[in-house]
């Protein structure tokens, strides 16, 4: 191993990049160790060890992949225990779960390349750090990275992340919600409820992977509640008060505008694009996100991924109809108490009750208008 010396990490890992390199650079500050792994000059895998199985876990939630209690169990044991806190863990772990036949090799890459990244671009917030390179040409990989193209991304986002112009320096915050009372003095929308119990002193990534959203896109959104001083934040929890802080630069021009958050997650199943392209059209409120599913075989699968919070089902689909996927639903434990609507022409009291059979919580008639479709959603998620 190279001796350890204090070093601009980034100027470092680019001239290793330039020499095609093959091996690992470990970079460390405070208590937070970095692994970048090299194969001929590209970046294979970036990873730290700050809570990596957590993280692992959070990226494969959002892609609908929640591991059992056992497997979890069964990984701290064979990994976290035996692993020391100077070793990354991720990429064995998916490199497990792939041969486990438990992820896809597609989710595995993709995981890898999402890590990479999210922790990338902490590193090139860090302006020195001790630095050891162990050359090595026994290198396994599974994705490659051009360094430009991870610094670029990263200085895009960090212009972002400076142009907000408030105390924002970790997206490890955590975030407090503290009174709605000023909302109507200074014109800014009503947080919505559901969202609201979130600002509890979760981080901004926490809330950002809970909603399944790009956390500098959340944070844009809530700039003016936080100016406000309706939402407050606070320092990260260890041990992520020890990665860098945000740069900080001359403060920007114009923060963009709030967005109003898309809160409630709708799944519409309908084997005509026209009906679920009229319905997307009705729901346009930025506080709904509809998902259409036009293949009613695969609806089972990208609902169970999804996890909306209400389901729009049509009762007359080819192969399997709204009637047996509302009882699929509702015997799946995640669905036993989601909204689920039968949308239909048949008006009939036996088919009412067919749907009632079946566990659908309401019932709503084609052709339907616009107000009747908002009443029967709002009437649901309590909006």
């Amino acid at each position: 191993m190279d001796s350890s010396k204090d070093s601009q990490p980034l100027v470092l890992l680019h001239d290793l990049c330039d020499q095609q390199a093959s091996g690992q650079l470990v970079v460390m500050h405070n208590s937070v160790h970095w692994f970048i792994d090299l194969e001929l000059g590209k970046i294979t895998h970036i990873t730290n060890n700050l809570e990596p199985l957590e993280r692992l876990y959070n990226y494969l939630r959002r892609k609908g992949i929640a591991l059992s209690d056992e497997i979890r169990t069964q990984l701290s044991n064979s990994f976290d225990k035996k692993t020391p806190s100077t070793k990354p863990l991720d990429g064995a772990v998916l490199v497990w779960l792939s041969q486990q036949q438990k992820i896809t090799f597609l989710q595995m890459t993709q995981t890898v390349e999402e890590i990479t990244k999210e922790v990338f671009e902490s590193l090139s917030w860090l302006d020195h750090g001790t630095c050891s390179f162990t050359h090595s040409d026994k290198v396994s990989s599974i994705c490659k990275f051009n360094f430009s193209t991870l610094d670029e991304q990263a200085k895009k986002r960090l212009e972002i992340w400076q142009s907000l112009g408030i105390d924002l320096w970790s997206p490890y915050q955590r975030l407090y919600y503290f009174t709605q009372a000023a909302n109507q003095q200074q014109g800014l929308p009503e947080l919505p409820e559901k969202f609201r119990t979130l600002l509890r002193g979760f981080s901004l990534r926490q809330i950002a992977t809970l909603i399944n959203r790009d956390e500098l896109d959340l944070a844009k959104s809530l700039v003016p509640y936080i100016r406000g001083q309706i939402i407050h934040l606070r320092e990260p929890q260890e041990p992520f008060d020890q990665l860098p802080r945000l740069p900080k630069s001359t403060p920007s021009v114009l923060t963009p505008p709030a967005k109003e958050l898309a809160i409630y997650a709708i799944a519409c199943v309908d084997d005509s694009p026209t009906i679920t392209n009229e319905i997307s059209r009705c729901l346009g409120d930025p506080k709904y996100s509809v998902s259409a599913i036009n293949d009613p075989v695969k609806a089972l699968m990208q609902i169970t991924r999804t996890k909306p919070d209400l389901i729009l089902l049509d009762v007359g689909m080819p192969m399997i109809d709204g009637y047996e996927l509302c009882r699929l639903l509702r015997k799946n434990p995640l669905f036993k108490k989601t909204p689920i609507v039968m949308v239909t022409g048949h008006t009939g009291f036996i088919d009412r009750a067919r749907a009632a059979l079946v566990g659908s919580s309401d019932y709503l008639t084609k052709p339907f208008t616009k107000e009747g479709l908002l009443k029967v959603v709002n009437r649901h998620l309590h909006v």
